[in-house]
């Protein structure tokens, strides 16, 4: 094989590795879309992206700090709601969802709700997140259809 031959190889290996690579990376790991690569080299999505919903809620002793917070969300949104403590330590638990994590002054903590679980008609309505112990309301999540 001559020269020319191994040169022309060489730059149809790479190129292959190359579109393998974008088409198996789904690109840097934080899009929720599916995207394939035309013979052009163009990338397209080939499913919607998710909508993110993020909300903050802070409590303190007592309870929720700047009162319950609400929180509105769709069918099929993925919700992240993070819960910082500045005086309470115990669980506070997100009801309809059956999620509850420990908080505590300077750990807080994120409650996901992927999209997949908003979707269902069981993720959709209105969910009261509280502190446990005392039964609490600390925030409202209202997932529309």
């Amino acid at each position: 094989m001559g020269t020319g031959s191994k040169i022309a190889v060489l730059v149809a290996v790479v190129a292959a590795a190359v579109v393998a690579f974008v088409l198996f990376s789904g690109g840097s790991g934080s899009s929720t879309q599916t995207t394939s690569v035309t013979e052009t080299g163009k990338r397209i999505a080939t499913t919607p992206a998710v909508r993110v919903v993020s909300a903050a809620v802070s409590v303190g002793a007592s309870g929720p700090t700047g009162g319950v917070k609400d929180i509105a969300a769709n069918a099929g949104d993925r919700i992240v709601i993070t819960v910082q403590s500045t005086g309470y330590t115990g669980e506070v638990h997100l009801h309809g969802f059956d999620i509850h994590h420990d908080v505590a002054p300077g750990k807080p903590v994120a409650f996901v709700v992927p999209a997949s679980a908003t979707e269902k008609p069981e993720g959709q309505g209105s969910f009261e997140m509280e502190l446990e112990a005392t039964a609490t309301l600390i925030a409202r999540l209202r997932v529309s259809p």
